[in-house]
């Protein structure tokens, strides 16, 4: 999603500029368009998560989506592979990092003063406003594109939003333990459910550009990111979560998450109850989520618990032999009367 000049939209007359600002900026509700890349309409998504975190969703009817930036503190290789920018000329690039340039290193922005000046004159002099216009002048085109790339991962710490899904045909072990060992679910959805039960809370100005991606992870070691996009490359350490991404590069991005409306009975075609929970407390969790679900007007949702650690049970294969014959029974004193 782009960032829209507002500059040449506003009226000149300050009133009419507080009118404009008042009903262009105001929250609306808009149904975004989707963006598939490497998923299907179809395919069952689940997402691992501690009950608090299910019971948000549920009550407050909201999917949370944190920054780059929350998800960096976690892994600080994410979106570590670099854009090379190979298709902009020197123009271009510096267009884009002058663009960028609240982003570049505080450095940059360091007043400039010409050599020798006097005590005297440093308390009336009127510095240049930062080294930031220079240092680009100044910068090779490779290092130039080295610059861009570092402000553009800065600015999608804070812009670029994701709520992160898995995409496993068989249930996934390592994903239990880590994400929902003890009193966690996994939520079943699916892009076309994705599509149908969420809306995006967004301004007004903003409303016809509302656009979600859901994109599959690409697992490779690379510190390149070719022509692909850098938040989709984790490296193959982590090609166990087969994740799948439904993201959004937000300007208008106003603290640290951005909230996503979602309709339960639509978004969610299961809850599965973690394995690793202890038996005795299964038919409260599932008591408690049914509750739950019943209170939104979502109780048609099945709730289960998984059958991973499910050990089969172990039987002793019936007799096949069945006639008195086939048994054996001494007689007392049929022993004896033979010995003597």
């Amino acid at each position: 999603m782009n960032s829209i000049d507002t500059s040449k939209l506003l009226p000149e007359e300050l009133e009419a500029r507080r009118r404009w600002r008042k009903e262009n900026f105001k929250r609306v509700s808009v149904s975004p368009k989707f963006v598939l890349n490497g998923v299907s309409d179809n395919e069952t998504l689940r997402r691992f998560v501690d009950l608090p975190k299910l019971f948000d969703l549920l009550k407050s009817k909201r999917l949370m989506l944190p920054t780059l930036g929350n998800l960096i503190k976690e892994d600080p290789f994410e979106c570590f592979a670099k854009k090379s920018f190979g298709h902009l000329n020197r123009a271009e690039l510096e267009t884009r990092a002058n663009q960028l340039e609240e982003y570049a290193p505080d450095s940059s922005h360091q007043p400039v003063y010409p050599p020798n000046l006097s005590a005297a004159d440093f308390l009336t002099f009127r510095p240049y406003k930062s080294r930031f216009g220079s240092e680009i002048k100044e910068m090779t085109d490779e290092e130039l594109r080295d610059a861009v790339w570092y402000m553009e991962r800065e600015r999608l710490k804070n812009d670029l939003v994701c709520s992160c899904w898995h995409n496993g045909t068989v249930e996934s072990d390592a994903m239990w333990k880590i994400y929902a060992t003890q009193l966690g679910v996994s939520i079943g959805s699916s892009a076309a459910r994705m599509k149908s039960g969420i809306k995006m809370i967004v301004p007004k100005i903003y409303a016809e550009q509302a656009e979600l991606n859901l994109a599959a992870v690409h697992y490779e070691d690379t510190d390149k990111c070719q022509d692909g996009e850098p938040w989709l490359i984790k490296r193959r350490a982590f090609v166990h979560e087969k994740e799948v991404r439904l993201y959004c590069d937000v300007p208008f991005l106003f603290n640290s998450k951005f909230e996503l409306e979602v309709e339960p009975s639509t978004f969610i075609e299961e809850i599965v109850i973690t394995p690793f929970v202890e038996a005795w407390q299964v038919a409260g969790i599932k008591g408690a989520i049914e509750a739950l679900l019943k209170e939104v007007g979502a109780e048609k949702i099945p709730v289960r618990q998984s059958k991973h650690m499910r050990a089969p049970q172990l039987v002793w294969p019936p007799a096949t032999k069945t006639h008195s014959e086939d048994v054996v029974t001494p007689i007392i004193g049929e022993i004896g009367e033979t010995q003597s």
